[in-house]
């Protein structure tokens, strides 16, 4: 994956400059969707990312603009065991695909449909498991498979429902 160094010193300062955790809010309030249902009032972009903290789960949606990132920020201590899940629940158009930032901006993970909840069911999910080599600052993106490896691909649908959840492992 080819990154540009302004994308990447732009994810580096969001990810420097970001308060501290905090819970989730009321629904419409910018930058903190409701925990759990689909956010189709805020979006979560690289300047207003989202914080959240294991044993939550926020609901988003990939669409609003013809080409939709969604961004969650977390802090993990050296050696946290971490999963992320992101699943389209039933009726969503979305193929999610998951990254897992370093503080610096390059991507340590990624993840599209790896049949992490049940191999024989062609799952379009995607699951991340991890172990933070260091303590300090990552985000998770969010986006639709479509966008990915296509700069001139839209995928603007109301219809791109996931859920996204951080927990310990």
């Amino acid at each position: 994956m080819q990154r540009t160094l302004p994308a990447l010193l732009g994810l580096s300062l969001l990810l420097a400059s970001c308060g501290q955790p905090g819970v989730p809010t009321q629904p419409g309030q910018p930058g903190q969707p409701s925990a759990g249902a689909p956010d189709r009032t805020t979006d979560t972009t690289m300047a207003a990312p989202v914080t959240i903290t294991p044993g939550q789960t926020y609901g988003g949606v990939i669409a609003g603009q013809p080409r939709d990132f969604d961004y969650y920020i977390f802090d993990a201590a050296a050696g946290d065991r971490l999963q992320i899940d992101v699943k389209a629940p039933a009726g969503s158009t979305l193929d999610p695909v998951v990254r897992v930032y370093l503080n610096d901006g390059w991507v340590l993970l990624e993840k599209d449909d790896d049949g992490a909840y049940n191999p024989s069911d062609n799952s379009l999910d995607a699951q991340v498991l991890f172990n933070a080599d260091k303590t300090g600052r990552y985000a998770i993106e969010v986006t639709s498979f479509k966008l990915v490896n296509d700069p001139a691909a839209t995928d603007d649908n109301a219809k791109n429902l996931y859920t996204v959840t951080l927990n310990r492992r």
